[in-house]
């Protein structure tokens, strides 16, 4: 079996594979799901796999009673997102990886929306009420690097006609350019994807994730 998470944006996603059917579930990102997302993982593998056996640790905050012959690999989009989903997501992946001696795969957040067959694709995601994350993709390689875009002074000069455009984003924010397409991805199509780059070898196992940030979070000092 293969856990996948997805806690990049809201609504968050998580996914369970047992070699022949993917099982998912989506989770309303807020403060108490936050709490207890490693519970609401527990309850999900024991549902989907019937195992009885699966606990939770509260000492190290992981689960127990599921083997490396049970579940063999943890996939996790890593980012970027928002600087909380990026960062619960990898943990629990990394922490599962970890205590279980069982491999982790990661990709990021732009690259598990856009579909290979495509010539021209310009992938974004929210990043803030303004500003997307950005980047383009030929054939599904990304030509030069994540960037962060204002949508409305800089979006669209950066989309050409012929380009289709995936995302988060509702098509009136990005699919009204000239002829352009617009093709809405959730969570649950990014874990489906990186399930696929994992049952195809086109992932490179490793034993930890790293989490990929492009945007710092938004911390306000106190006044003294």
């Amino acid at each position: 079996m293969i856990l996948l998470i997805d806690t990049t944006i809201n609504p968050t996603a998580i996914g369970l594979w047992d070699g022949k059917k993917l099982q998912t579930k989506t989770i309303e990102s807020n403060p108490e799901n936050n709490r207890k997302i490693i519970g609401i993982i527990k309850k999900f593998i024991e549902k989907e796999s019937g195992m009885t056996s699966v606990r939770m640790s509260k000492k190290e905050n992981t689960l127990t009673g599921v083997t490396p012959e049970k579940l063999t690999a943890v996939g996790v989009i890593n980012g970027p997102g928002t600087f909380t989903g990026v960062r619960t997501g990898v943990v629990i992946a990394n922490t599962i990886s970890y205590a279980l001696k069982v491999p982790v795969y990661s990709i990021d957040t732009l690259t598990a929306q856009v579909p290979k067959e495509i010539n021209n694709v310009v992938s974004i995601l929210s990043a803030s009420n303004t500003e997307v994350f950005f980047a383009r993709f030929i054939r599904g390689k990304m030509i030069g690097k994540i960037e962060i875009v204002d949508v409305v002074n800089n979006l669209p000069n950066r989309i050409k006609k012929e380009d289709l455009t995936v995302g988060d984003l509702q098509k009136k924010h990005c699919g009204s350019w000239g002829s352009n397409e617009f093709m809405s991805v959730s969570s649950l199509n990014r874990i489906d994807y990186l399930l696929q780059m994992i049952i195809n070898n086109k992932l490179k196992p490793a034993t930890q994730a790293l989490p990929l940030y492009i945007k710092k979070p938004n911390i306000t000092k106190k006044k003294k």
